[in-house]
């Protein structure tokens, strides 16, 4: 029995924890903050209204780690009662916490 949650225990910790990844895109300002677009979809990061100049624009390298993610597409953002669309971001959207970043010359 001990041994069996041992191994209950480990399986737990091991799919709970976030290991951090590495992204490449570029650097963008948005409406809801600092964000990484690449072909897999955007990364918004944690607690960063905006880039500044030296790296907005640029192809970056960025270590993160993975705190939350979202797929909304056209039909999750419609109101039918009012029949209006509310405001978001259409696609993988993933909040992250920036660990590191260069830039990509």
């Amino acid at each position: 029995m001990n041994k069996c949650f041992s191994v209950l225990l480990l399986l737990f910790l091991l799919t709970s924890c976030k290991s951090n990844q590495e992204i490449i895109g570029l650097a963008t300002n948005a409406k809801d903050g600092a964000s990484i677009k690449t072909s897999n979809g955007v990364y918004i990061i944690e607690s960063l209204n905006s880039w500044n100049d030296s790296i907005n624009g640029k192809k970056i390298k960025a270590l993160v780690k993975i705190k939350n993610k979202s797929n909304l597409t056209k039909d999750d953002l419609y109101d039918s009662i009012n029949k209006t669309y509310k405001q978001g971001r259409i696609g993988n959207t993933t909040i992250v916490k920036l660990k590191k970043i260069e830039l990509i010359k």
